[in-house]
Order: C-alpha cells, then structure tokens, then sequence
C-alpha cells in the first residue's frame, strides 16, 4: 500500500514592496525613538554638570571653613598664588596636583559632558567664577549680606572662553554681565555665563547647593544674584 505524504507548501519570499515596507516601518519608530534617546542623553548631561557644580560649591565651603574665607578669583592663599580653581584642589580629591602644580591636569569635575569645546584630556574648565564674590582676597560669608541661597558662586560658561583651570581668565564679573543660551560655542566672550543645556544655565550658589537659570529670566536678575551685597528684594523671575 502507498503511503502519501503530505507536500509542504512552498515558502513564500519577501519581495521588494514587503522589504519597503518594513524598511519605512523601521525608519518611522527610529525617528519617534531618537528624540527621547536624545532628551535621556541631555538630561544626564545635565545632571553631571549639576554634580560637578555641586562638589566644587562644597569645596569652596570647605576651604572657607579651614580658612574662614572663600579663595580669590585669581591671587594668593595659604602662601600659593592661582585661581580659584586652583586653590580649591586639595577640597576636590586633588592634593598631589596642587602640590606639584601640574597645570596641564586634566580634572574631571572642571569637565562636564554638554560642554563641546571641552574633553577628558583637557586642563580647562567649563566652570566660571563670580568675580564679584571672589574677587581679589576672598570674602567672607558674613558679608554675604543677602543670603548665601541668592548669590552665585559659580556658573557654567564654556571652557574655550576660561581656558586653563589655573588661570586668570576663568572668572567673570557676574554683576556686569548676563547668560547666553543660543548654544553656539564658544559663545560671546566678556561676562557671560552660556548655558550648556537647551533653555537652561546651570548656576552654584554660595550655600553649595546648585539653581537652574532658565532662558527668558532677565540679566539684571543674573546681575543681582551675583551680587553679594545687594540690598534689592528678589527679583518676581528669580
């Protein structure tokens, strides 16, 4: 007796227009996906630029605590003369660069990953001090008569408008300037902060905690966290 056995159907091929469509379905869920990947990305950028603020603020407290003042901008303390950044090594982990002063070190916390004219490799920093806080010997914070939570220590301002870490140019007169948010670095030069982010500069404030400065907010608001001394009320955008 013979036995029949069932022949498979043929496999039917892709063809061209079923290869169109997946393609177009793939292409259409990548372009919804990238945006959020790209918001995700920004958002962590961010929050690190946040952190470094953060541990730079508590290292300026730290080093205020030990000396019973913030450091200059630029100029001596404790028998050393360099920036700000320079003087707050030894609060930030980094007491042999400090002690060799190696210029040339590149330090993680002054690099930020939303700063382009940055790198790991670099001794710059994305980092500006508030000239009119610091200035020339340090103040203390009993003469930061306004309140530690309304004066700005620190801002983000991108690095090929600082330079190196150790030097004289990575500060600004916060009470003569203003924040740059059209993203296109170096950004304007004199005494602007630049927002790293969409939208939003961050900005470290002398109590060592870290406020965002959202775009549209005035300059003269800028002007006036950056004051130390001002007797004027907050400002309603502050």
């Amino acid at each position: 007796m013979r036995v029949f056995r069932p022949v498979p159907a043929p496999r039917r091929a892709f063809s061209l227009f079923d290869l169109l469509v997946i393609l177009a379905v793939l292409a259409i869920l990548l372009g919804l996906l990238l945006p959020a990947v790209q918001k995700v990305r920004a958002a962590a950028a961010r929050s690190q630029s946040t952190n470094n603020l953060k541990q730079i603020g508590i290292a300026a407290l730290s080093f205020h605590d030990a000396n019973t003042r913030f450091p200059p901008a630029y100029g001596k303390a404790g028998g050393q003369e360099g920036s700000v950044f320079f003087h707050l090594l030894p609060y930030l982990e980094q007491d042999n660069v400090y002690k060799a002063k190696a210029y040339d070190t590149a330090i993680r916390t002054f690099i930020p990953p939303n700063d382009p004219t940055n790198g790991p490799n670099k001794p710059l920093t994305s980092y500006a001090a508030n000239r009119s806080l610091f200035g020339t010997e340090g103040i203390q914070l009993t003469q930061v008569t306004k309140g530690t939570s309304n004066t700005v220590t620190f801002a983000e301002r991108y690095a090929e408008r600082n330079g190196k870490w150790s030097g004289k140019d990575c500060a600004i007169d916060g009470t003569k300037g203003g924040v740059d948010f059209d993203l296109r670095p170096p950004g304007k030069e004199g005494n602007f902060a630049h927002a790293f982010s969409p939208g939003v500069c961050m900005l470290g404030l002398a109590d060592g905690s870290v406020r965002s400065y959202a775009q549209g907010t005035r300059d003269t608001t800028f002007r006036w966290a950056c004051d130390p001394k001002s007797d004027a009320p907050a400002p309603p955008d502050w």
